[in-house]
């Protein structure tokens, strides 16, 4: 798991590699955004030979596949920073949830004070977000959308995790260890 406590963190790649092309969107998964700015940072619709462009998007970065890897997959040549458990990731913003939940739990317990309860946003896995269709002339084409639908859920899911941040560094008793700055999405890498 990435649990650095820097409010940025570069964009994720979200990828999907299909037989004739590659969808690629950028993702910006760190803490709290300024207002009216995009979470969606950029994105791509590659042929298979535009490798060096492929290249350039996803090295270094952390990269979530909307499908399983195809056996002759070309993002296997490129050096990513690691590949995104989605599951485990949504897992692991669950159980800070539920831990920073406890801890209010318990400092409640032993308050003199009437505290109000964090409103804690729902974390939704964002394969199941539910989203517009396209439907739209300049809207992705139905195979390219998928690339977008699912930067949309795991913008959703950096939005909700931005949510819990503002909540977990407004009370003081939840601060620590992680410290006031709001926090990147947790990511867990394999």
């Amino acid at each position: 798991m990435s649990a650095g406590t820097e409010s940025y963190h570069p964009p994720i790649a979200v990828v999907d590699e299909q037989t004739s092309q590659i969808a690629v969107w950028h993702v910006d998964i760190s803490g709290v955004m300024p207002p009216r700015m995009s979470r969606l940072t950029g994105a791509w619709v590659l042929k298979h030979d535009a490798l060096d462009t492929l290249s350039n998007l996803i090295t270094n970065h952390y990269v979530v596949r909307c499908a399983p890897a195809p056996s002759d997959s070309i993002l296997d040549g490129i050096a990513v920073a690691g590949w995104i458990d989605l599951d485990a990731t949504v897992d692991a913003v669950r159980s800070e949830l539920r831990e920073l939940d406890k801890r209010f739990d318990e400092y409640l317990a032993t308050s003199k004070s009437k505290l109000v309860r964090p409103e804690w946003p729902a974390i939704e896995d964002p394969r199941t977000a539910d989203l517009r269709p396209v439907i739209s002339p300049g809207d992705p084409t139905p195979a390219e959308a998928v690339a977008l639908d699912l930067a949309r859920g795991i913008r959703n899911l950096a939005d909700a995790w931005a949510q819990i941040e503002v909540q977990r560094a407004m009370r003081a008793f939840l601060v620590e260890p992680a410290g006031k700055a709001a926090r990147p999405l947790v990511l867990v890498v394999r």
